[in-house]
Formats: structure tokens, sequence, C-alpha cells
């Protein structure tokens, strides 16, 4: 069983490595050297998310799929621009892959070596987000057992995301789609999808950054979503790094969103609730305003 464990572990080095240096990143306050982009395309290329997602299907670990998706997503963009464009995402993408390696090596990942010190610890310690919550408790006396609760809890609010992922019917897929705005056409994919929401990501950077620039509008824009020539109206609740949250306006039925879902270029799985920061609250009027003009052109609905 140990030899497996350690064999796991070598198996996500590299991640860890990558990790470790989007940690580093992240938290610098000005723009990383040549030498860490350098490393953190290094990474990169040694990294395939195909081979990821078979490792944490087969470990029972796929709530943190998405985790591993954000990262090489913002380790991209990072080598891309050189800038990492929003450090608290990118912190917390870093923090749960953390989790995640924790979980997988139970403290044997040793051999990987950072230049922020994330997992260098040896017997005494787990390294990175572990090594912080280890100094906590021996400053306040508590035992393992302290580690133990919070493992319980992180466990816990994971099996709470995915029940609420359930009841949402929300699934990871890849369907082509185009985000359509003020007479302009978005590109890009479905990454999730479920009855109320789903994530749309740009196809590449030059769309991306058309989108940005579009939603830096200080008006309402309204937006459509088109899946396979048919178009919904949506709202678009802001642009994260790498994707925007797309709400529909009616949600969707379980026969229309299986006939999404059916488009998908990849395997559907389940996937797990992921807050993130609103703006719906902002432009609750005008959403408001656009149902009541739907309405009106579609009376029977």
């Amino acid at each position: 069983m140990a030899e497996a464990k350690a064999h796991d572990c070598d198996r996500f080095k590299p991640l860890a490595e990558l990790n470790a240096e989007m940690g580093t990143a992240a938290e610098a306050r000005y723009s990383a050297s040549s030498s860490t982009m350098q490393r953190v395309e290094l990474h990169l290329q040694g990294i395939s998310l195909k081979a990821i997602e078979r490792k944490l299907t087969r470990l029972n670990l796929m709530s943190y799929y998405p985790n591993v998706e954000h990262l090489l997503l913002q380790a991209s963009a990072y080598v891309q621009s050189g800038e990492v464009s929003a450090r608290s995402e990118v912190e917390d993408t870093v923090r749960n892959i953390d989790r995640m390696i924790a979980k997988i090596c139970a403290g044997q990942l040793s051999g990987v070596t950072g230049p922020d010190g994330r997992y260098e610890g040896e017997a005494e310690g787990d390294g990175g987000f572990w090594e912080d919550q280890n100094d906590w408790v021996r400053a306040t006396g508590f035992t393992a057992s302290a580690g133990a609760v919070l493992l319980f809890i992180v466990g816990l609010l994971t099996v709470v995301r995915y029940v609420i992922g359930l009841i949402q019917h929300k699934k990871m897929c890849s369907v082509p789609a185009v985000l359509i705005g003020n007479g302009q056409d978005f590109p890009g994919k479905l990454s999730r999808a479920g009855l109320h929401a789903v994530r749309f990501e740009p196809l590449n950077e030059a769309v991306a950054d058309q989108l940005t620039e579009l939603m830096a509008c200080p008006a309402f824009i309204h937006f459509d979503l088109r899946v396979d020539d048919v178009d919904r109206p949506v709202f678009v609740d802001g642009y994260h790094t790498f994707y925007a949250p797309l709400y529909f306006f009616s949600n969707l039925s379980r026969k229309e969103l299986w006939a999404l879902l059916s488009l998908s270029e990849r395997p559907i799985r389940n996937a797990p609730y992921i807050g993130h920061r609103s703006t719906r609250k902002k432009w609750r009027a005008q959403i408001k305003d656009r149902k009541r003009l739907i309405k009106q052109a579609n009376p029977a609905n």
C-alpha cells in the first residue's frame, strides 16, 4: 500500500512543481523574472491534462479536476502575458491543489522543491498549506486530531458542493458555442452546463481580450448564447480570468439540457458547484427589464 501511495505521489510531482511556481508568481508584488516564466512553461510542457484526469478518476479525486484545469489555464495565461491578472483566484487554485497533493502523498512528496519552500518538508511536515496548519497546531497546543477534523471539514464541503451540483444537474463538458453581444460574436465552448447556468470559455486569448473589453463597458449589454443554431438570452456575470458564467433568463428543462450536452466533444461528468463573486445584484433592474421584454416578444412563454 505504501509503495502504491509513493508511486501515485511521484506521478503528481510535475503538477506540484508547477503549483509551487504559480504560488510564487501570485505572491510576487511585481512581474516575475523571466526564469520563473521559463520554469512555468517547462512544467506545462511536461503535464498531460488527460493523464491527470485518468489518475484522479482512479483515485476517486475528480472533485479536484476543475482546480487542475484552472491551474493549467492560469499558468498558460501567465506565460503569455508575464502577469498574474487575478492573484486571489490563482492563490485559491494553488491552495486547492496543495490540499489534493497532500491527500495523495500523505507527506511523501519530499523531492519537490520550489523557491517558496512548498513541499520541501520531511517527516515532520507535509509542506505548503499543511505546513502552515501544523505551525498553528503546535502553537495552540492542539494534537494531530485537529488536522483530522480539518480534513473532515474539507471533505464535507467537497461532498456538499457535489450534492448541490447533482441537484442542479451540473455537468462537465466541452460544447462548441458562440456568445453574441453588442453585434459581436465570441466563439468558444461551454465547459460546464446546468439547468440554470453554463460556464463559457473563449476560444483563444484574442477572443478573451475582446470579451473583457466589452464587459468593461459601463452599460448593461444584452447577450445571447448560440449552441447548434439555437439562440438563448443569457446574462454574462462578469469575466473571471479565463471563463464567464452565463445565466439563462429561462431555465432549461432536463430534456433541453441533455440535448445541449449531447453536443459535447468530450465525455460528460458530474460537476461540483463552484461559487464566484456575482454582479447580478448590480444589474438586477436591467435583468428584470430584459425578462419583461422577452416575455412581451414571446407571450406564449
